[in-house]
């Protein structure tokens, strides 16, 4: 079977949309851990928690641009921006209750923005992919 020209857009959209799902799902897990063990070690293990920090940005980012390049999903990018913003300011915090705030307002930002993609899709996010 062939697609024709706007079966083939329409494709390209729905895989922008799962890969973005799975950002979100993967960004959620691993803010999730870094509220965790900020609630939990305050200062630390500051490395661990920044670094789930930045993995959880870079997840959020590639989301955005995947849904931006072809101009789909305003409201669930206009989720994602807050959530770089709060990342971002999360990750050069120094104050561990500064940190925890904006990584759960990250996450508020990133679940509602993976709700909005639709139903579904929900990937088996494993201990193991936290970091890696």
């Amino acid at each position: 079977m062939l697609f024709d020209a706007t079966q083939t857009v329409n494709l390209g959209k729905l895989l922008r949309v799962l890969n973005a799902s799975l950002n979100c799902q993967l960004a959620s897990a691993r803010l999730s851990a870094a509220v965790a063990i900020v609630a939990e070690h305050k200062h630390q293990f500051k490395g661990l928690q920044e670094g789930l920090l930045d993995a959880a940005r870079a997840e959020v980012r590639d989301a955005f641009e995947v849904l931006n390049a072809v101009g789909i999903n305003p409201a669930e990018r206009a989720h994602l921006q807050p959530a770089d913003q709060a990342l971002t300011a999360a990750f050069g915090n120094s104050a561990w209750n500064m940190r925890a705030q904006l990584a759960m307002t990250a996450l508020s930002e990133v679940t509602a923005a993976n709700s909005g993609l639709g139903t579904g899709m929900d990937y088996e996010v494993r201990p193991g992919t936290l970091l890696f």
